[in-house]
């Protein structure tokens, strides 16, 4: 049996080539980081009181996530609080990959209560049509609400185009949204931190 498979033999045959590819790869990686912690610093400047963040790339979702210091925490230190997702590289230029999503997500053991008080918050902060699209979604951590955003490939389109400003303010733009959920998240941590007392 060889040692190396079919397109490793390629890539050997091309080693130049692929080298300059793979430098390209981590270059864009890097770039393209830069553009989320982009998106972190603007929300940090919007909204201070949202002092805990994180972003991750290299996961299996990837995204940007806010929340406050206060509020309970997941596994790796994520928040509850904000989140846009779906932003890897790898789902954004794939055509089998959905549309990124926003959500609001709550770490506790009260999912049937967050989607409660999520659902009815939902109509009034968004209005009735726009709150239709949302979705709760639940799982042993917690529970949220969310909806796509625009598609992978306007994502996309907007992350390549001039300096990728306009990746950054459609970003930016989701979150806006999305803190309005901040008073009922308070709310809804406020009431799960007495219940445990």
């Amino acid at each position: 049996m060889p040692t190396f498979n079919q397109p490793e033999r390629f890539l050997l045959e091309q080693w130049s080539d692929a080298q300059l590819v793979e430098n390209a790869v981590k270059q864009i990686r890097i770039k393209y980081k830069s553009k989320l912690d982009q998106v972190l610093e603007e929300l940090e400047k919007q909204y201070p009181n949202l002092n805990h963040s994180k972003r991750r790339v290299a996961s299996y979702y990837g995204g940007v996530a806010i929340g406050k210091a206060t509020w309970p925490k997941g596994g790796n230190n994520w928040p509850t609080g904000f989140y846009v997702e779906d932003l890897r590289l790898e789902n954004l230029t794939s055509a089998q990959s959905g549309s990124p999503h926003k959500w609001v997500w709550i770490f506790c053991n009260e999912a049937h209560r967050v989607k409660s008080d999520l659902k009815k918050t939902a109509a009034t902060l968004l209005g009735k049509e726009e709150a239709v699209r949302w979705e709760f979604w639940s799982d042993k951590s917690g529970g949220g609400i969310g909806c796509p955003i625009e598609s992978r490939e306007e994502i996309l389109r907007l992350l390549m185009e001039d300096e990728s400003q306009g990746f950054v303010d459609c970003i930016v733009a989701h979150f806006n949204t999305l803190v309005k959920f901040t008073s009922i998240v308070d709310a809804i941590v406020t009431t799960a931190k007495r219940g445990r007392k």
